[in-house]
């Protein structure tokens, strides 16, 4: 199964790789080098296959994070922070209440590595705070690069070479 993403990944990476190449005829094949524009393209691809990562790149309060993974990448992210805010208060109130049921002063505190973090952030509600929906979105995505950054570097040298090579 890992092995048939992968493949389904390289595949779609080479189709990108061409268009990255003619945008940039000195672009030679790494990650880094890329526009940012390309990186979130490869960032979005590698998270639509590998949706196990999502845990990686989401706090726990995300309830659809095949959604949220658009929000983030169309649109310029706009809707992305909303819908973020919407999962957190969702938890919120659901901590809230168990804590009212249980007798239990909520602290949310206690929450924060279910509401605000993810390991591709660390805990970022103090970007989500001080941030527009624009520039949250870019924020967050810059971190999911960094995150997959040193993962995605070589299979996307690889990818380039072959298209360089002219092996498909």
């Amino acid at each position: 199964m890992l092995h048939n993403k992968v493949s389904t990944f390289k595949k779609e990476l080479f189709n990108h790789v061409g268009v990255f190449s003619t945008i940039d005829q000195k672009w030679d094949g790494q990650f880094i080098d890329l526009s940012d524009d390309a990186k979130d393209v490869v960032c979005y691809l590698w998270l639509t296959v590998f949706d196990t990562w999502h845990n990686d790149v989401f706090p726990a309060a995300v309830k659809n994070p095949i959604n949220t993974l658009s929000l983030l990448y169309t649109n310029n992210g706009v809707d992305f922070k909303a819908a973020i805010e919407k999962d957190i208060l969702h938890d919120v109130m659901k901590y809230r209440h168990q804590a009212a049921q249980n007798g239990e002063v909520f602290m949310a505190s206690l929450y924060m590595d279910d509401l605000w973090y993810s390991p591709a952030t660390d805990y970022f509600s103090e970007a989500f705070s001080t941030s527009d929906n624009a520039e949250f979105a870019d924020w967050y995505k810059c971190s999911i690069y960094l995150y997959l950054e040193s993962h995605l570097s070589d299979i996307i040298q690889e990818v380039y070479d072959d298209y360089v090579g002219g092996d498909e």
